[in-house]
């Protein structure tokens, strides 16, 4: 059983939309998506870590999921350098947001690296449908100038989240091996629990990246929460005695083709769905690090950590 259980945070873009001065249709119909609001409003993701940490959060994950040096020429009209500099400011970002809340615990940046799919802006991520057209090294290219961003700026906690397959998983995990102390949690997305989107069987992914000393937990995100207890079931004994098991679902069963988050997302609505389910997950023994992904706000987050500690206690 895992030493400690530590809580991620929620949907950086529905909190953005929600509690932030970001419009939502704009913000899902951009290419750029949360990355528009790194160039054009920084501090309002600033504002959005610091709620998640009040919340109760141990892990602010780096506003820079979708983002990369190719989309920000293409669609922010920036050169390559300053590019590069702009993703490396969701590292600063996240550290001035520890600062500003003043809690006192010790509050940990993850860098996010997101899948190729996710920056073709088409939910690919959701179903791997990109990787049989690309090479192992095409992947490595790909996610060696992020990786390389962030190690730059001293990060060496990794969140490789939404990955739709295992090689692409695997393609990170080779950049991230120039930096020996590097640590990084894999979270898969499924649509049922037993494969990754692409199709990968979860005992042979697990078996695989067990033997990986720099991935300290694997698991899912950015899926249905029901499919979270089946997972963690089917794996626990493919974990490496390194490892633990990471799951942050979504709010609702699923996303929306027509523009991700749809109408779902509302401040009318507070109740965390799968909130009945978190005991069962914990009783596992195997869950290391838990939190929330899409529609998953500030207030939820802190129901999890409700949950958390009654667990503990109990």
């Amino acid at each position: 059983m895992p030493s400690e259980i530590k809580l991620l945070d929620g949907g950086l873009s529905c909190d953005l939309f929600l509690s932030g001065n970001v419009d939502k249709d704009k913000m899902n119909s951009d290419p750029l998506w949360v990355g528009r609001v790194l160039l054009e409003d920084p501090e309002e993701i600033k504002k959005s870590h610091v709620r998640f940490i009040q919340a109760g959060c141990d892990v602010i994950t780096t506003g820079s999921y979708q983002c990369s040096v190719e989309g920000f020429v293409e669609h922010g009209n920036i050169s390559e350098v300053k590019a590069k500099e702009l993703i490396g400011s969701s590292v600063d970002i996240a550290e001035d947001a520890i600062k500003e809340a003043g809690v006192d615990r010790n509050i940990e940046v993850a860098a996010s690296i997101s899948p190729y799919g996710a920056i073709l802006h088409n939910m690919s991520e959701y179903d791997g449908s990109y990787i049989d057209n690309m090479s192992e090294a095409q992947l490595i290219e790909f996610h060696s100038t992020n990786v390389n961003i962030f190690l730059s700026k001293g990060v060496k906690l990794f969140a490789i989240e939404t990955c739709p397959a295992l090689k692409e998983a695997l393609a990170v995990l080779k950049v991230l091996e120039v930096e020996p102390q590097a640590r990084a949690w894999v979270s898969f997305t499924t649509t049922n629990g037993l494969t990754t989107s692409y199709g990968d069987k979860f005992e042979d992914v697990y078996q695989v990246l067990s033997k990986n000393k720099q991935v300290f937990a694997i698991g899912t995100n950015c899926s249905d929460a029901q499919l979270v207890l089946k997972q963690a079931l089917l794996v626990k004994d493919y974990l490496g005695a390194h490892q633990s098991f990471v799951a942050y679902p979504n709010l609702f069963q699923s996303l929306s083709n027509s523009g991700y988050y749809d109408n779902n997302c509302s401040p009318s609505y507070t109740e965390l769905v799968w909130q009945g389910e978190i005991k069962r997950w914990l009783d596992t023994g195997i869950f290391g690090l838990i939190g929330g992904c899409c529609m998953v706000e500030p207030r939820h987050i802190a129901l999890v950590k409700q949950e958390l500690v009654n667990w503990q206690l109990s």
